[in-house]
């Protein structure tokens, strides 16, 4: 139904004046304008917190890794040629 409908059918069944009728719905659209608004603007603060906690964890598992094991780039290096050797000699086998 288009919104002049609207006015007029309701108008007519309750005997309000139109304007009264167009005033009440423009009010109408502006608070559910304003509560849209406002849902949005709470999911974006939620989503942005969790970010936020999800980068905090993060930092904190990093920062937690490297105090506990301090491993040098020569033993990365070492483990990995170890392990494809490994894997190697188990594919030959």
């Amino acid at each position: 139904m288009v919104r002049d409908d609207l006015v007029a059918e309701i108008s007519m069944r309750c005997d309000i004046p139109m304007e009264d009728v167009e005033e009440v719905l423009e009010e109408e659209d502006i608070i559910l304008y304003e509560q849209e608004k406002c849902r949005k603007r709470k999911k974006r603060m939620c989503v942005f917190s969790m970010i936020i906690v999800f980068i905090a964890g993060v930092a904190a598992a990093a920062i937690c890794l490297d105090r506990k094991d301090k491993i040098s780039l020569a033993e990365i290096e070492d483990m990995i040629k170890s392990n494809v050797k490994k894997y190697a000699d188990k594919i030959k086998a």
